[in-house]
């Protein structure tokens, strides 16, 4: 899947055909495909599905970063 931004407090989580269907609850970790962010990293808690949008509570309190490397 592909994880991206939004206006709103929460990332949304786009899956692939052919994924496993997401569930409430579970965890959310990089996988290191692509290579630009190792595997393992522990990105949020999926929060709730709406059909195909699967939004995700982040890990990070975004109030407290203060610099922000975009890839």
């Amino acid at each position: 899947g592909i994880l991206s931004g939004s206006a709103q407090n929460h990332l949304v989580l786009s899956l692939s055909k052919g994924d496993k269907p997401a569930e409430i609850g579970e965890l959310v970790f990089t996988t290191g495909k692509g290579g630009i962010f190792p595997k393992g990293y522990k990105i949020g808690r999926i929060e709730a599905i709406n059909g195909e949008i699967i939004t995700v509570q982040s890990d990070i309190d975004w109030n407290t970063i203060n610099y922000v490397q975009v890839i």
